[in-house]
């Protein structure tokens, strides 16, 4: 199979998650028939459930704080970045531009709404994390991305409610960056996709693929129980009703992997490949009538705790990475949350009502040079997005396009080569 489609060929997109949504919309602008397929029941119910609230160009090397790993996954880290699979960051940067662009056409053209807030605010406590960031900047620049130093007043200024407290020595300001709440993007942008055609099939397991012309996808639909009470269960309004029961097997022209640490072993990459742990808590903001400016006007980032606090609505979320994990780890305890509970409270006093806080935590499948893996894969008709990123959900809608692109022939408008599977071989 050459990989490129012809208008009204059959592609299944495996995971509803921001990157799963995104890319089936890409593909039905370009005429695919698309079907995807997700184990829950709704979309964005996984990693990109209450993940950081911010968009921003890609930043490697922005957060110094890293999780905690152990030290064979420093050796593979090394030896991916000795092999010179790190040479990226110019590709990563321009397609997570691309994405930002993409996202806000996405807004102005569908009307969705997201609880976004432009502007971000790049946090330094700090002689040194200044000079770091001073350092990022520039860095940044050579990238094409415009990010302004400004002082302590100035950064209040533009963020009123941080603390006057908190040792604040400056702050970059990256004006294409911004706060928005990714799931309830994919969930506006899954209404769209569904009225120009796509369907998608909730509470169904891809339990395998056989590359090909064409593709083979096996699957099982496994809908939740009635309850005993007889009154039939709510579902979701796209949800695959009419389903035969138990193991299918359908052909599709290609399959778009968006399904993290599922979507690789699907894959067969053979990659080593390891879980990173997100946290966020979410609160509601504190309304003060003698204190209107409680809370951020947008989003900032704690480089030094490494962490996002994030505007939406009338809450705050803020959210950080924790560590490497293995699937059987113990689900993260209150103390595991508490570190971002003190940043809100360092930066931000008084301004959430923390009684009513709601954590979360995901993982994120991350290969060891930390970057996106985008691309077709070594079986025939696979394709693989995993957008794994610091920080900044609008990647997946650039790295979402970019593939549509290269499905149907098109020549993508980013030169993304080094972000591709074939790297890692």
């Amino acid at each position: 199979m050459s990989g490129v489609l012809a208008s009204g060929q059959r592609v299944a997109v495996v995971g509803a998650g921001l990157a799963g949504v995104c890319t089936a919309w890409e593909l039905a602008q370009r005429g695919c028939a698309v079907t995807v397929f997700e184990r829950s029941g709704s979309i964005a119910e996984r990693a990109s459930f209450a993940g950081a609230a911010v968009t921003l160009p890609a930043a490697p090397g922005l957060l110094p704080v890293q999780p905690k790993s152990s030290l064979a996954w420093r050796w593979q880290q090394w030896r991916a970045n000795r092999q010179g699979s790190g040479g990226f960051p110019a590709a990563w940067t321009a397609l997570s531009l691309a994405g930002l662009e993409t996202l806000a056409s996405l807004r102005r053209e569908l009307s969705l709404e997201d609880e976004s807030h432009p502007g971000l605010l790049v946090l330094a406590a700090s002689s040194s994390e200044h000079k770091a960031l001073e350092a990022h900047a520039s860095a940044w620049a050579e990238l094409g991305v415009a990010a302004t130093w400004l002082n302590a007043e100035s950064a209040r200024r533009l963020e009123p409610g941080l603390s006057r407290d908190a040792k604040l020595t400056g702050a970059l300001a990256v004006a294409a960056a911004g706060a928005g709440n990714g799931r309830l993007f994919a969930q506006g942008l899954r209404g769209h996709a569904q009225r120009v055609g796509v369907n998608f099939r909730f509470h169904t397991t891809v339990e395998g693929l056989a590359g090909g012309a064409p593709v083979q996808l096996r699957h099982r639909y496994d809908p939740p129980p009635e309850p005993s009470t007889g009154v039939r269960q709510r579902r979701d309004a796209a949800d695959t009703l009419s389903a035969p029961l138990g193991e299918q097997v359908e052909d599709f022209d290609a399959v778009v992997l968006c399904a993290g640490s599922e979507g690789l072993r699907l894959a067969g990459l053979g990659t080593p490949m390891a879980l990173w742990r997100e946290l966020s808590v979410t609160l509601p903001l504190r309304v003060l009538e003698a204190h209107p400016e409680l809370g951020p006007q947008s989003a900032v980032i704690d480089a030094a705790r490494g962490c996002a606090i994030a505007r939406i609505g009338q809450r705050v979320r803020v959210a950080g990475r924790h560590a490497l994990v293995s699937p059987t780890e113990r689900a993260p305890g209150p103390e595991d949350f508490e570190l971002l509970h003190r940043a809100l409270q360092a930066w931000f006093p008084g301004s959430g009502q923390h009684a009513q806080a709601v954590h979360w935590h995901g993982v994120r499948a991350v290969v060891p040079d930390g970057a996106p893996l985008l691309g077709r894969t070594a079986q025939a008709g696979i394709w693989l997005h995993n957008a794994a990123t610091d920080w900044g959900w609008g990647f997946a809608c650039g790295a979402a396009a970019h593939l549509a692109d290269s499905i149907v022939g098109r020549t993508p408008a980013v030169d993304a080569g080094a972000l591709d599977v074939q790297r890692l071989r």
